[in-house]
């Protein structure tokens, strides 16, 4: 619409982030930088350009915004783009954000699984009769519904999907429907667990809900999918003094709210670190991100300093 309105009086540069490398983006806008000539840059997918080393050309893009005419617009459809951001990229940006949402209907979700499923077609049709026979159980459409209304979207579908081919496959045989429907629902209920972990997420304190954010961060810094508890404990004090000295706790409290996340299973500890001394163990996020997120906007009222943080990652 933006584009629309403003064409043929702005020059206007489309740049997708999946389909241009950054030699061929540069390439679109670096024409006539020095001069004065207002303009739009839209960078679709922007998240690519996220991935790269030091983010430059992320970073010279929306840096000429504020040096020329220019607006530049990010479009992502991952909800964890802007922390994908380095902190001197961040500050580039301003606070305008437009947040679409979408709601799928169940004969889209169930017309969705259809297809996933059908990319582990060995090439038979017992498979195409078994996937068929599994959407068409009464039980699986209505916890696809439920899984359907919680997230926005196609990706906890995939991991659901991807969960059970892989479980699916060391079955000897596929032919027991009942044994594959439990299977299927207990992956989709190992992905959302809306049934018991809504209401543990909805009674953690600010506190356990600021150590899972720290998690969220550093696992995006580090492209990781775990992290000990030490360096969630060195995100969190670094958290506090940066931002609400309120907020600071002894070390032993914030290692037995960790150690209790665990228990509660909103935290996934790796087995292979058991061992070791508290703070060298590991854990993974055992419950979407996007869970985490509305937890916080729960909270009423947030503190404005935390509420800064979160929105600063």
């Amino acid at each position: 619409m933006v584009c629309k309105e403003f064409e043929g009086n702005v020059d206007v540069f489309f740049v997708d982030a999946y389909l241009h490398s950054e030699t061929q983006a540069s390439k679109i806008y670096d024409s006539d930088m020095e001069s004065n000539t207002a303009r739009i840059v839209v960078v679709d997918r922007f998240e690519n350009y996220a991935l790269k080393a030091k983010q430059q050309l992320l970073y010279r893009m929306l840096d000429a915004s504020r040096n020329y005419p220019w607006f530049v617009i990010c479009v992502s459809s991952r909800e964890d783009c802007m922390s994908l951001l380095e902190k001197r990229v961040r500050s580039r940006l301003s606070n305008l954000r437009i947040r679409f949402s979408y709601n799928i209907s169940k004969d889209s979700y169930l017309e969705g699984s259809l297809q996933l499923l059908s990319i582990f077609n060995q090439k038979d049709t017992k498979w195409d009769r078994h996937i068929k026979k599994l959407l068409d159980s009464s039980k699986v459409q209505s916890e696809l519904e439920n899984l359907s209304q919680i997230t926005s979207g196609f990706e906890s579908l995939r991991k659901v999907v991807v969960m059970y081919a892989h479980y699916v496959s060391k079955l000897d045989d596929i032919g027991d429907h009942a044994v594959c429907e439990s299977l299927f629902l207990k992956c989709i209920r190992l992905i959302y667990r809306a049934d018991e972990m809504d209401p543990i997420l909805e009674g953690l304190n600010l506190r356990e809900l600021c150590l899972l954010n720290c998690l969220i961060r550093l696992t995006n810094r580090e492209r990781k999918m775990d992290c000990s508890f030490k360096k969630i404990v060195t995100e969190y004090i670094s958290f506090a003094n940066q931002y609400d000295n309120m907020m600071k706790v002894e070390n032993t409290i914030l290692y037995k709210d960790l150690n209790e996340l665990c228990n509660s299973g909103i935290l996934v500890l790796d087995s292979s670190s058991l061992q070791g001394h508290l703070e060298f163990r590991k854990v993974r996020l055992g419950v979407e991100r996007l869970e985490v997120q509305r937890s916080f906007e729960c909270l009423n009222p947030l503190p404005t300093n935390v509420r800064h943080w979160l929105e600063e990652k």
